[in-house]
């Protein structure tokens, strides 16, 4: 199976809805598996699960199973607090198609089935858990804003004071810069140099 297997056990599955007797034989004993895709594949859409089978043998032998109810279409796992046609420990998982009558063999094991499926179920109706997130966190935005972060801010040069005119000070080009603060090649008073500055 392609997909994590969140529970596993034998449950008594109620008959279809359009039988006309649902007594107590009617009702059959089947291995039921709660399979969920989002650990397995959290990149792609999300699928969950609940098969079921004859038996144990026929799950692990990878049968086809006799029925599958898809969780994404569950509107609610009820539990209920009396016997169903005389079975005990009885809990439905609701769709669109149909309810399911399940029948677990002791309290604590379907307290167990009804918190791992109503887990799944209120999950599932959250957009953020459902296929792909939308606060996906990469690693290259992380590069990209340490990179921003890191980068020094350039500040234009200013004219010195005894170049500046009644304006104030004037932001002037780095090479003109270079020139009034004095530099060996091309210097104040330098004869290769200009004698003053046209802004």
């Amino acid at each position: 199976m392609s997909q994590e297997v969140v529970k596993s056990g034998y449950l008594t599955k109620s008959p279809p809805q359009s039988t006309t007797s649902i007594s107590f034989k009617n009702w059959r004993r089947r291995w039921f598996v709660l399979l969920d895709s989002s650990k397995a594949f959290p990149l792609a859409p999300r699928q969950v699960r609940l098969e079921y089978y004859t038996d144990e043998t026929s799950a692990s032998h990878c049968e086809k199973p006799k029925g599958v109810i898809d969780l994404r279409d569950c509107s609610g796992v009820v539990s209920s607090v009396k016997e169903i046609r005389g079975h005990k420990n009885v809990f439905n998982v609701v769709t669109k198609r149909r309810c399911y009558h399940l029948s677990a063999d002791a309290v604590p094991d379907k307290e167990k089935w009804v918190f791992e499926l109503q887990r799944i179920v209120n999950d599932c109706k959250s957009p953020q858990r459902y296929g792909m997130t939308t606060n996906t966190f990469t690693a290259s935005s992380r590069v990209n804003d340490d990179a921003t972060l890191a980068m020094p801010k350039l500040i234009p040069p200013v004219v010195p004071d005894k170049y500046r005119g009644s304006g104030g000070p004037r932001k002037v080009k780095s090479e003109d810069a270079h020139f009034a603060a004095g530099s060996p090649s091309k210097g104040v008073g330098s004869p290769s140099g200009p004698t003053s500055l046209t802004y």
